[in-house]
């Protein structure tokens, strides 16, 4: 029980709104809604807006039996991510049942502003659209960003999910909410403190953001708003992700490249995480990107 308040008490703060809470963690994403259950959202449609960059999301809209249509974050090198609005209203359609959302995303660093998601909230409201957000990276944000909950826009709050099926709830809560004793325990205080630990982390993380993007200067990085890593188009030097990434090895540097986390774009890509790595050890990386492409500094 100590769990459960501290994850309502924390999900409501990160809400802004203090209300009663019954929560359905559902693979690690919180959704609620008066009226509707999963089996509902399988029968009802077969189109599903996903926004999400990472593709376990994206697999498990297709085993669910959706239809993924993917509106993209637009990218401009040494630029941030932004959503393409007029991308996301041109995917709805009649049949479109749900969107499947990250802000900040994997691993671009993409985050919806309040404009996005007004724009995000009044489709859902309008179409009549299930909203299924994928929070575990919503407080990694840099630059003094607010951390923003769509459940704080009109109408949102009553669509989230209320009305849970018993043994779903029973089995979520065994898989993602850890049924050891002591880890309760512990995650409980860790979402109790967060409000106090959590700015140092994220300025730390902010601070080697800094760091890898002026290192990277001049090069097609996309400048991510949050988390702990950034996305580099190596297409735009004329190699694909995996030659780069052996390349880069090389020289002492691991990057992933992006093959298989999509199938248009994912090649042009790899990703540098800097979750790990002091600000010591990522001074230099520049020179050892640039030797292991070729390139030369400006």
């Amino acid at each position: 029980m100590q769990l459960l308040s501290g994850t309502v008490k924390y999900t409501a703060l990160r809400q802004g709104i203090f209300r009663r809470a019954q929560l359905c963690y559902l693979r690690g994403w919180a959704i609620r809604h008066p009226e509707r259950s999963t089996s509902d959202y399988r029968g009802r449609g077969r189109g599903d807006i996903d926004g999400s960059d990472i593709p376990r999301p994206h697999q498990s809209d297709l085993l669910a039996g959706g239809v993924p249509k993917l509106v993209p974050f637009t990218f401009e090198p040494g630029k941030e991510w932004r959503l393409d609005q007029a991308a996301l209203r041109a995917a709805i359609t009649v049949r479109t049942t749900a969107m499947l959302l990250m802000s900040r995303s994997i691993p671009s660093g993409g985050y919806f502003t309040r404009e996005d998601w007004t724009l995000i909230a009044e489709i859902c409201v309008q179409r009549d659209l299930l909203l299924i957000l994928d929070a575990a990276m919503q407080r990694l944000v840099f630059d003094v960003r607010p951390v923003i909950h769509p459940a704080s826009f009109p109408g949102m709050f009553e669509r989230m999910v209320t009305d849970l099926i018993s043994d779903i709830a029973a089995v979520s809560i065994a898989n993602v909410v850890v049924p050891v004793g002591i880890t309760q325990e512990a995650v409980a205080v860790a979402l109790d403190r967060s409000s106090e630990t959590m700015a140092a982390y994220v300025a730390e993380l902010q601070a080697r953001r800094d760091l890898v993007v002026a290192e990277l200067d001049g090069l097609p990085v996309g400048v991510p708003a949050g988390g702990w890593s950034l996305l580099f188009r190596v297409s735009d030097i004329g190699v694909d992700g995996s030659t780069t990434s052996k390349r880069l090895l090389e020289q002492g540097v691991c990057a992933t490249a992006m093959d298989g986390w999509g199938e248009v774009h994912g090649s042009q890509y790899i990703r540098f995480v800097f979750s790990n790595e002091s600000i010591e050890r990522l001074k230099g990386l520049g020179a050892k990107v640039r030797k292991a492409l070729g390139v030369h500094s400006d």
